[in-house]
C-alpha cells in the first residue's frame, strides 16, 4: 500500500463494479494508497450513490500520476487535517 494512491476497495465489490463500470478496472493501474483525490473531495460519510463521483475522482487520480500531482494531494490532506473547527457566533463553519 502507497501513501497516495485511490483507496483500496472489497474484491467482491470491485469485481461486481466492474462488471457494470467497464471503467471502474482503470483504478487498479495504481497502488491503493492512504489519501486519495477523492477522499479530498468527497465526505467520508459518503452515499452509495456518490460511488461515480469516486470514481470520477479515482480515474483523474490515475490520469494525472505526477509526482506534483502527488504532491499536491499530500499537501491539501494535510491541510484539511491540520484545521481546527471554528466555532463562532454563526456556529462551526
Amino acid at each position: 500500500m502507497a501513501l497516495i494512491g485511490p483507496q483500496p476497495a472489497r474484491f467482491a465489490f470491485a469485481e461486481r463494479l466492474i462488471e457494470l463500470v467497464p471503467a471502474y478496472r482503470q483504478r487498479f493501474s495504481l497502488i491503493p494508497g492512504c489519501l486519495s483525490w477523492a477522499q479530498i473531495h468527497l465526505r467520508s460519510d459518503a452515499a452509495p450513490t456518490d460511488e461515480l463521483a469516486r470514481l470520477e475522482y479515482d480515474l483523474y487520480h490515475v490520469k494525472e500520476t505526477s509526482l506534483a500531482f502527488q504532491a499536491e494531494v499530500l499537501a491539501r490532506a494535510l491541510h484539511f487535517t491540520g484545521r481546527a473547527p471554528q466555532v463562532g457566533a454563526q456556529g462551526p463553519s
